[in-house]
Parts: structure tokens; sequence; C-alpha cells
């Protein structure tokens, strides 16, 4: 191997690991998550009023922010992770479950390991959502080692009619669902990476329970 490239690698993880006042920030503005018991976390290039802030207003719960630093899709599922590491000290005691998109994934398993660092029994149940599985540039399949591990329980719900790279469901733990053939066949392209959102919580799993 080029020796060149294990210096790359650590020079980009280095580069993507938030810095002391970016947590800071964002532990600030998310310090109403302590005592929810219902996360909403958003992925790379998105923020929380696309989707998350609508579902914790109508469904309760809280719409994780982390937009600033997830605008910088390269360095998002890294700088994600840290930050969740990070929050899980926010979170009070009790079960919750966290519901990810895309690179939030790496958020919420930020949390998970966390806490589980910490020695809490009271792992969260992590739902991703079209998770991205590759960590970094250098770490394109740590997913499949890493997401879904730490938690009480894990389920990704996915489609391969988007583009997004590392989007197929390849994670660690819990059963993974190609949702392909059941979102409208009009959505196609991009579009496709957010309506697995909009087909969990209106048709699928998270839908309104109806009597």
């Amino acid at each position: 191997m080029c020796p060149l490239v294990p210096v790359l690698a650590l020079l980009f993880s280095c580069a993507s690991l938030p810095g002391e006042g970016d947590i800071e920030e964002f532990l600030s503005r998310n310090s109403g998550a302590g005592s929810a018991r219902v996360l909403y976390i958003h992925g790379a290039g998105d923020g929380p009023a696309r989707w998350a802030a609508s579902l914790a207003g109508t469904r309760g719960g809280f719409a994780v922010d982390w937009e600033r630093l997830a605008g910088d899709r390269m360095a998002a599922p890294a700088k994600g992770y840290g930050l969740g590491l990070r929050m899980a000290r926010l979170l009070g005691p009790g079960e919750r479950t966290i519901y990810a998109h895309s690179a939030g994934a790496w958020l919420a398993q930020g949390l998970a390991d966390g806490l589980a660092a910490m020695g809490r029994t009271d792992r969260p149940t992590l739902v991703f959502l079209d998770p991205f599985t590759a960590e970094s540039l250098f770490q394109p399949w740590e997913g499949k080692r890493r997401l879904g591990l730490n938690a009480a329980g894990a389920e990704t719900w996915y489609t391969l009619r988007d583009p997004v790279p590392f989007t197929g469901g390849e994670v660690a733990a819990g059963p993974s669902h190609d949702i392909g053939s059941l979102l409208d066949p009009a959505i196609t392209g991009s579009p496709a990476h957010w309506a697995v959102i909009d087909w969990y919580f209106e048709k699928g799993p998270g839908a309104p329970q109806r009597p």
C-alpha cells in the first residue's frame, strides 16, 4: 500500500471531526433533547425544517438540529458521529426511539455508542431511513460494521431507486427492508431518498394507528 494513503486517511478523519466550539454550539441549540422520548435526525445537506420539525410538532418529540455541520456532505457522517457521542450526555434516563435519515444515522449511532460508553442500560431503539452507510471517504463500508449496534433494537428501511451512493441498507444489526416496490412509481431519482421518510410515517410502520 502506498504510505501516503494512511496519512491522507488520518488527515481526512481529523478534518472531519467537529471542533470543540462547534460541539458546544450544537449542544446548546439541542439542549431540549434531554427529556425527549423521540428524536428525529435529518441528514447531510438538510435541516430540521424539511421534515423533522413538522413530525416533532405533530407527534411530539424533538427535532435535532445539526444543519450547519451537516452542510459539508463529505464530512457530515464523521462529524455527526462525533456530535452524537457528546450529545449522549444530555439524554436523561429512559427508553427512547431515534429516527434518523441518511447521514443522520451516524449521529444516531453516536448517541447509542455514547450511552453505552457511559454504562447506560437504557439503550435507544434506532430506526434508520435510507441511511448513508459510509462514514468517510476512506471508510465506505463502515456502516456494515457499526450501524445498529449498542441499541435496544434497530431496523432499516431503504430504497435502491435513488442515486445516492451507500444507501443500500447494509448495516451491522437489525432487519433491513427494501421498500422500492412500495413507493409511488412516479418518484424517481433523488426524491426517492426522501420518499422513504414519507412512506414510513404515512403508510409504513410509523403511520398513525387507525382504529
